[in-house]
């Protein structure tokens, strides 16, 4: 999609609060200049809108984007055995775009997979930042910090390189955020080890709470089990890799 989901988001809101504004006074209250000047806004939203979705394609591609149609990232061409932390992490109105964006891409790569590889990459993923961000001390913990991990496996590159793209597409306003992303791959990993596996794209679940699953399939006790294993294992895989990780000299 051209805008990225959140500022998606924030101009519906606005579009749809200043357009019942003004239709509202208008209605109850007569064509004032409150209600007029209401639509007015929302009219000059849409415009706004419009000309970003036509022209940001074209003048600015996000990098390293790829079409919401051709989820899951391909992880052997991703695969790497490195990983740069970004200590920054945006707040405020920035920091809900950017934790939507990255929400969709998580949910939207994850709901192209099997359910036991994504039990995989969130255990791992979780595992793995767990470990890596404990490896920072004080003086590391700001700006970017790159990690080299020591004979990691070809199944941990693709997890790396899966995360690492992660972090630099799941982004709206704001730079690549390792917590951010961190904090996404947890708030996935607890509903998954709860709910089951992400079954729906995130936009077609907008309108119900993300921290709940009501369209996640029901799964058995015994499927249930064998991907909590799965996740437990590969967290531990996560966090042993991230152990043997080297910081890159400057």
């Amino acid at each position: 999609m051209a805008i990225r989901a959140g500022t998606r988001a924030l101009f519906f809101l606005a579009i749809a609060l200043s357009s019942g504004l003004g239709l509202g006074r208008i209605t109850f209250v007569g064509p004032d200049v409150a209600g007029l000047s209401a639509i007015g806004v929302a009219l000059v939203l849409m415009g706004v809108y419009g000309r970003l979705a036509a022209s940001r394609p074209a003048d600015r591609p996000r990098p390293g984007a790829i079409p919401h149609s051709d989820w899951p990232i391909h992880l052997a061409s991703v695969a790497t055995d490195r990983f740069e932390v970004f200590s920054d992490r945006p707040e405020g109105y920035v920091g809900y775009t950017d934790y939507t964006a990255m929400s969709v891409d998580v949910n939207d790569d994850l709901v192209a997979r099997e359910p036991r590889e994504q039990y995989a990459l969130l255990g791992f993923g979780n595992g793995f930042l767990t470990g890596i961000r404990s490896k920072l001390v004080d003086g590391e913990s700001r700006g970017q910090v790159r990690f080299h991990v020591v004979n990691a496996s070809s199944k941990d590159k693709e997890a790396i390189g899966w995360l690492a793209y992660l972090q630099q597409s799941g982004t709206d306003n704001a730079g690549p955020s390792t917590e951010n992303l961190h904090s996404v791959i947890q708030a996935y990993s607890n509903r998954i080890v709860s709910n089951g596996p992400i079954v729906v794209k995130f936009w077609d679940n907008a309108p119900r709470n993300q921290n709940e699953s009501p369209d996640d399939s029901d799964v058995s006790s015994e499927l249930s089990e064998e991907w909590t294993h799965i996740y437990q294992v590969a967290f531990e895989e996560g966090r042993r890799t991230a152990s043997g990780a080297l910081i890159d000299p400057v």
